[in-house]
């Protein structure tokens, strides 16, 4: 029984890893680290991996937590909010410990910043940087 619970607890981190979109490129996808309150079962900690890195938006977020009421991990998915430094969000999840869906909300670390590598600054406080210019040769 106890190979068992492993086996599915792998298969559902692969499968809650795996879910992460594919279009975003890497330096784009955020992450946190956090608790959680789940409904009817009480507090967890967990990992969250969003949509998006920047600060102060509304973000996707798969994530997988250990319940300590049923000594079990729960993968989710949710929407959330993602502050400079921090994370907020609300999902729902399959509990592997008592084999059940349920609602959880969530707060924590995150990474998120403003300084993305794929967009420009369009920031009205700071101008855009010139194109670098070519040297005469």
């Amino acid at each position: 029984m106890k190979y068992l619970r492993t086996t599915i607890s792998a298969a559902a981190l692969a499968t809650t890893l795996g879910s992460l979109p594919l279009t975003a490129s890497a330096s784009d996808i955020g992450f946190g680290v956090g608790i959680s309150y789940i409904f009817g079962q009480g507090p967890a900690v967990g990992i969250k991996a969003f949509s998006d890195d920047d600060a102060n938006t509304v973000v996707g977020a798969v994530g997988l937590d250990y319940v300590f009421s049923s000594s079990g991990l729960r993968p989710n998915i949710g929407v959330g909010y993602l502050g400079k430094g921090y994370y907020g969000d609300a999902n729902l999840g399959y509990n592997l410990g008592d084999g059940g869906f349920d609602f959880g909300v969530g707060a924590g670390w995150s990474d998120a910043d403003n300084k993305s590598n794929n967009r420009r600054n369009t920031s009205p406080d700071e101008p855009l940087e010139p194109p670098p210019q070519q040297q005469p040769g």
